[in-house]
């Protein structure tokens, strides 16, 4: 895709934070429009389960009027509403059992993960635009960490075309010599055993106890038509990091902030309702100004880092304006990610 950049370089001092708005120029969807194009790509049984589940939760819908969709993390939630409280909310059996519910559910993210597959594989892969060439480059140069809450492997295939490993993803004694990529959402060629055990074990790349790294930036293929479930969190209100592959993942995250000189927000909205991400996010800058604890107390703080917001939507702004806190210098660049790489940056 990208000619491999090789350097020795200092310690990592720049983090970037990369949200969906940097994968929107590229084609994938936002939240608030991912049912709306996904629907049509439904087979027709899985589009008329799914209806079911959605009309129920939202009675005015309707597949051939847009503005009636919910958006995914909104029925994500819902449905997980449902699951946790199946037993509790009826007295008897009805015509759908808490295991339909369930499936409907997990395929409906398996078929999300497909077509994030789908579109990279078609779209971005054979013709990656100039922008996402700068922002590759810039990379390397500051030999940043990146902490990503996106799934797609646009990222991944960049800066580790040549193989990965669990350094690479923040997991381990990750070295100076070249970026490290954190993924605290999960990733779309992650999977544990028990959804990814059958894939051939030369393309297994080990991360973190039970859990591995498909070595191909595809979608596996099996030929009985077995399906690959990836290890990502969905987008719901209430997420749960059940796996422990997460643990290591958030302190790496919290580690690589608490030491930052420069942060750099690119297409990320930092959603109210993200409490985990605010939540780490804000452990980062409060540590540069108090240390990162120790045994024998707080290390010496680094200092509150230069903090550059790139979005057009100045209320993403304010929010991440406010997790970074009174000490720090928030630089607000209200441009579209592939403007700003292309020279807003400069």
């Amino acid at each position: 895709m990208f000619e491999s950049i090789k350097r020795t370089l200092p310690p990592t001092e720049t983090v970037f934070v990369i949200g969906a708005g940097f994968s929107a120029a590229l084609g994938y969807p936002l939240v608030n429009d991912l049912l709306v194009r996904l629907w049509p790509r439904l087979e027709k049984q899985d589009e008329h389960d799914l209806a079911k589940v959605v009309v129920f939760h939202h009675p005015a819908f309707n597949p051939k009027q847009k503005t009636s969709y919910p958006n995914i993390e909104t029925l994500l939630s819902e449905m997980t509403a449902n699951e946790q409280l199946f037993d509790a909310s009826r007295n008897a059996p009805t015509g759908f059992t808490l295991d339909q519910l369930q499936s409907i559910k997990a395929n409906l993210l398996y078929e999300i993960a497909r077509w994030f597959h789908e579109i990279y594989q078609t779209n971005v892969r054979p013709n990656p635009p100039p922008w996402l060439g700068k922002f590759n480059v810039l990379v390397h140069e500051k030999n940043a960490t990146i902490i990503s809450f996106n799934w797609d492997l646009v990222i991944d295939d960049l800066l580790f075309s040549e193989g990965i490993s669990a350094e690479d993803y923040g997991l381990g004694n990750a070295g100076s010599s070249k970026p490290v990529l954190i993924k605290p959402h999960g990733s779309l060629n992650w999977y544990d055993e028990k959804h990814g055990g059958r894939i051939a074990a030369r393309k297994q790349i080990p991360l973190y106890e039970d859990v591995f790294a498909f070595s191909s930036f595809r979608e596996p293929i099996s030929i009985s038509g077995r399906k690959y479930s990836p290890l990502i969190i969905p987008p719901v209100f209430n997420k749960e990091f059940k796996q422990g592959i997460f643990k290591p993942l958030w302190q790496a995250c919290v580690d690589k902030l608490s030491k930052a000189k420069d942060v750099v927000f690119i297409g990320h909205s930092l959603p109210e309702a993200d409490m985990h991400a605010r939540f780490i996010l804000r452990c980062g800058f409060y540590n540069q100004l108090l240390g990162v604890p120790t045994l024998k107390g707080r290390a010496q703080p680094t200092g509150a880092s230069v903090v550059t917001i790139v979005n057009p939507d100045l209320a993403a702004a304010r929010r991440i304006e406010g997790v970074v806190g009174t000490s720090g210098r928030c630089d607000w660049q209200p441009f579209l990610a592939s403007d700003w790489l292309m020279g807003h940056h400069c």
